[in-house]
């Protein structure tokens, strides 16, 4: 991963000849040293976040515009497996199936009289 700031200025003077920005005026509108904007172009130094964040700023562009990156080194995490299919349901009996019906009936009577609603 490397910045091309270097690059994205260039593209905005081509772009914007009446709003030219050399390494001073850069320097100046994200609060660094002039220095520091040559290092940067130049790969010594790799900004931060933050400064990334003022200079996208400064040229109305995404901070990932400014990142060059090689995707062929980049790992990009496995996804785990899926599992296929839904797991089996259990069969219930025929006296678990009337057992679990008798419950919810319960369960609904029970709500409703808690409405005042006779059952």
């Amino acid at each position: 991963m490397r910045c091309i700031l270097h690059e994205v200025r260039e593209h905005y003077n081509r772009r914007y000849p009446n709003q030219q920005i050399n390494q001073d005026e850069l320097a100046r509108r994200v609060g660094v040293s002039q220095p520091t904007i040559a290092r940067i172009e130049s790969g010594q130094v790799e900004p931060g976040a933050f400064l990334l964040t003022k200079i996208a700023k400064v040229f109305r562009i995404r901070v990932e515009a400014l990142i060059d990156i090689d995707y062929a080194k980049v790992r990009r995490p496995r996804r785990p497996a899926k599992k296929r299919g839904r797991p089996p349901k259990q069969k219930l009996s025929d006296f678990e199936a009337h057992q679990k019906l008798e419950e919810m009936a319960a369960e609904g009577r029970r709500f409703l009289e808690g409405f005042g609603i006779p059952s």
